[in-house]
């Protein structure tokens, strides 16, 4: 007897939609008459598909798989993303490299497509860190690479070069040595300090100003706070006398702090070392167009705040606060000094050579 005389089966349900997308689905049914249910599993056996495109990227830059590919398509989502292999290209190799992409969907089906990464040549200069002036006492042993390090546009260390040929640490004088870096693209970034070889001994320029240091600062003091104790310190220990020879900022420092007086110029350096042992950021100004000589002061920016003028001078004119005043501030002195006869154009200077001064 024909078999489909014995079986008779037939789908109840509805199948219309139900196979559209994966999952379980209770179906009713019937043999010879009789209703049961069974379970409806629509499961997926295809790979995604997607569209792989080429892309371009400067040397360095991050780079994600799914970079390579638009229209994905697929019915189990998600969809993972990411390089055959578990290898993500060279993206420091400049030129094209062939890259495999692997799709894998919620099922495990999974397809690779491939593109080409293109990477373009590095054109951002290394940085050099830490190069400054140096003082040297004669005779001693110059170490130019201490506290100086040089880092490709990646923040990544290399090495570079010190050229010192022409400092000579037997004789008194102004030197200047060159720190070169130059990576592998040929990008290169050179900087000049200057080597001040001294008759002094610059760490007991430093152990006098740790001294005062200790006696003036607390742990608990801000920046502000330390900036103010040492200008504090300053006014009050160093009278001014005119008629200095310059040489470093040590040695004018040392003036201030062994004989207690000196020119503009003491002021400034005695502060910048005080300022800059505290750890407290600073850098040099110097005035034009002054009507007897030139002017140096401080730049200080504590906590962040941004650069202010600072300037331990004393002044006769006394409406001027010289702590941390700005930009607006220094042109106002200017004009109440020019009125009390104290010098035209006092806090004036080319602020092209400065960092942005908070007004």
């Amino acid at each position: 007897m024909p078999s489909s005389a014995l079986f008779e089966t037939q789908i109840i349900t509805s199948l219309t939609g139900l196979t559209d997308a994966t999952g379980q689905h209770l179906v009713e049914a019937s043999l010879n008459g009789v209703s049961f249910s069974l379970m409806l599993h629509v499961v997926d056996t295809t790979p995604p598909t997607a569209a792989a495109v080429n892309v371009t990227i400067p040397m360095g830059e991050n780079i994600l798989a799914s970079r390579f590919i638009i229209d994905l398509f697929d019915h189990s989502l998600p969809v993972t993303v990411q390089f055959a292999n578990g290898g993500a290209p060279d993206v420091f190799l400049v030129g094209e490299q062939t890259v495999g992409i692997l799709l894998t969907d919620r099922y495990g089906n999974s397809v690779i497509y491939t593109a080409l990464l293109t990477v373009l040549p590095n054109t951002t200069p290394p940085q050099i860190i830490g190069a400054r002036d140096i003082q040297l006492e004669i005779d001693s042993a110059a170490m130019f690479r201490r506290g100086v390090s040089a880092y490709d546009a990646f923040g990544r260390p290399m090495d570079f070069t010190v050229d010192s040929s022409g400092v000579d640490v037997t004789t008194l004088g102004v030197y200047y040595i060159i720190y070169r870096a130059e990576d592998s693209s040929g990008n290169y970034t050179e900087v000049t300090v200057r080597v001040y070889v001294v008759d002094i001994d610059p760490e007991e320029v430093r152990e006098r100003a740790a001294a005062v240091l200790d006696s003036i600062l607390r742990e608990d003091m801000t920046q502000v706070e330390q900036a103010r104790a040492i200008f504090n310190w300053v006014i009050a220990n160093v009278g001014y006398a005119a008629g200095f020879e310059h040489r470093t900022v040590y040695e004018s420092a040392n003036q201030a702090l062994v004989h207690r007086r000196g020119d503009c110029f003491v002021f400034y350096a005695i502060s910048e070392l005080l300022l800059t042992m505290a750890g407290i950021p600073n850098m040099r100004i110097d005035r034009i167009g002054g009507t007897t000589s030139r002017h140096a002061w401080n730049l200080i920016n504590p906590d962040d705040l941004g650069w202010h003028h600072f300037d331990t001078t004393p002044l006769i004119v006394r409406q001027v606060d010289r702590f941390m005043f700005t930009q607006t501030q220094a042109e106002e002195f200017t004009r109440i000094i020019q009125a009390e006869g104290q010098g035209r154009d006092y806090f004036t200077f080319y602020p092209e050579l400065y960092p942005e001064i908070v007004r």
